[in-house]
């Protein structure tokens, strides 16, 4: 690798390559790519021989199970449980988000209820990386933890 890294030819042909290359054009192609929520496939076949194995499939299923089941009144335990998936989980975090917000949009009744499911996910998160700095700073002072 080293050796194709240094060769001259490669040299040459990659800063070309860096001057031509259009970086804004690039990044909005990027942008204006949709996530693709049928990526991970809700429906499970019953046939043992097509049985969906992928993990995230059942992961997403259950947090959207859990979306749906939550009241007023047991919200403080379905939102511990929709954490935990996340938490277990969280390269799904943008499509559970999406699907919150698109049920904020669809069911404006339970507006409420949906925002406090992402309030619980970002006041978690502060805690986190208010931790994660407390421990920072204790090791810059030479503290122990």
């Amino acid at each position: 690798m080293e050796k194709i890294l240094s060769n001259e030819v490669f040299i040459k042909d990659y800063n070309e390559y860096k001057k031509n290359i259009d970086v804004d054009k690039l990044r909005n192609f990027f942008d204006d790519i949709e996530t693709n929520r049928n990526y991970f496939r809700l429906n499970l076949k019953k046939s043992k021989r097509f049985i969906n194995k992928n993990n995230d499939t059942l992961t997403i299923k259950n947090i959207n199970s859990n979306i749906n089941k939550c009241t007023e009144d047991n919200m403080g335990n379905i939102i511990k449980l929709i954490m935990e998936d996340i938490n277990k989980n969280e390269h799904l975090l943008n499509l559970v988000i999406e699907s919150v917000l698109e049920k904020c949009i669809l069911h404006n009744n339970y507006i409420y209820i949906y925002i406090n499911i992402i309030h619980s996910y970002l006041k978690i998160q502060m805690l986190n990386l208010i931790m994660y700095m407390k421990i920072y700073v204790m090791k810059i002072k030479g503290q122990t933890i």
